[in-house]
């Protein structure tokens, strides 16, 4: 190979795998890391002011014939400077030399692979089915598990917050004009006026914010509903001590990484883990959301998540001619 594919943002998203493709290599990748089937370091990261860092994050799994690595930074200060709060690339290699097989934009996967990942931990803890749905935060990662789980569950309505008004309404406009007439019957969206009110409404209430080694405890004890789901993808910044305790059982994507960041400061207000999800998948056959009801997830995000997609974008890419190829 003495060359290799440059794929930019707007190629990615042209590409556009299926939701649904997705989750099935995430769910996949879970069963082959329970396995023993993926070399999955946690993420080495540095930081940059008081909440900005950069994160490499390698990953191979040999059976799928994928190995890379994602470099990723998130700012939130950049919120105010009109800029990405997030961005990275995706260095793919070829598992046989070793050598650059393709570098791509880490937006889109990041995005979908985030709520994929949010929808299969869902499926395995969620115990009732999933009709009302509750978003806090209305930026990317809001949008794309809104995607992600009216795919996957006969969501009925959609109930969002942001500390941003007029970005919660700008989601619900957005959302209701995107999904109008594609799924039958019509889910309705509404804008919460607190915190409270969105959560306590929810069977699974996702926290799409900022990310930040102290919680805020915006989410309290007794907010949420007998039975409800609560999934994380912001450290657990959103959710208090008390509120987390409630829960029957409290799962993360992968311990290893969770310990490893709670070393650094952050999540340290989650005082346990029962399982981790590919414990709960590897041994559990599928029997999905049983015994494993009314439980919290906290995804930090995984290199094996970004590597098994990025894979899937690189093979489709190949089929369809799209990117540009680069020599060494």
């Amino acid at each position: 190979m003495n060359r290799w594919l440059h794929l930019s943002a707007d190629q990615v998203a042209q590409i556009d795998v299926p939701i649904s493709e997705i989750r099935t290599a995430i769910e996949g990748m879970f069963r082959e890391k329970a396995a023993g089937g993926v070399d999955l370091p946690p993420k080495l990261g540095v930081s940059l002011g008081e909440e900005g860092f950069l994160h490499a994050m390698p990953c191979s799994i040999p059976r799928v014939g994928a190995v890379g690595m994602k470099w990723i930074g998130s700012f939130p200060e950049n919120a105010t400077r009109g800029m990405p709060q997030v961005s990275g690339v995706i260095v793919l290699n070829d598992p046989e030399s070793g050598l650059p097989a393709a570098v791509l934009d880490a937006g889109w996967v990041t995005a979908k692979r985030t709520a994929a990942a949010s929808v299969v931990a869902a499926q395995w803890i969620a115990h009732r089915p999933v009709h009302t749905l509750t978003i806090l935060g209305c930026g990317t990662q809001g949008r794309s598990h809104l995607e992600a789980f009216i795919s996957a569950f006969p969501v009925q309505q959609v109930i969002v917050y942001d500390i941003l008004e007029e970005a919660a309404r700008a989601f619900v406009e957005e959302a209701a004009l995107c999904y109008s007439g594609r799924v039958d019957p019509a889910i309705s969206f509404v804008v919460a006026r607190s915190p409270e009110e969105a959560a306590c409404a929810g069977d699974v209430v996702i926290t799409a914010g900022s990310i930040a080694k102290k919680s805020d405890g915006t989410i309290r004890s007794g907010w949420l509903r007998q039975g409800a789901c609560g999934i994380s993808i912001d450290f657990a910044s959103t959710w208090s001590a008390e509120a987390i305790s409630e829960f029957k059982m409290v799962v993360v994507d992968d311990r290893q990484q969770f310990r490893a960041y709670q070393q650094m400061g952050y999540c340290t207000h989650v005082s346990r883990v029962d399982a981790s999800m590919e414990e709960i998948i590897g041994s559990a056959g599928d029997e999905r959301g049983r015994e494993q009801s009314e439980g919290f997830a906290c995804m930090l995000g995984l290199a094996s998540e970004d590597v098994v997609v990025a894979d899937l974008v690189l093979q489709r890419a190949r089929a369809l001619g799209v990117g540009t190829w680069i020599d060494r």
